[in-house]
């Protein structure tokens, strides 16, 4: 859980200095911590929480 805990404050810390993550940071947070998809959600609705966007990072 304290990994989970790391993770989220991390992309929090870098979405406070953009505004916004992208889904390939959170992608990228959570190949590194091995997370289920459950916690997805969890990171998601924190970065939520925190009032930080996720957005999508394509060149469209």
């Amino acid at each position: 859980m304290q990994l989970l805990e790391e993770t989220v404050r991390n992309l929090i810390d870098r979405g406070q200095k953009t505004g916004f993550v992208t889904f390939g940071q959170v992608h990228e947070a959570l190949a590194e911590s091995d997370h289920d998809p459950d916690r997805l959600d969890q990171i998601l609705s924190s970065l939520e929480d925190a009032g930080i966007s996720v957005i999508d990072d394509r060149d469209d």
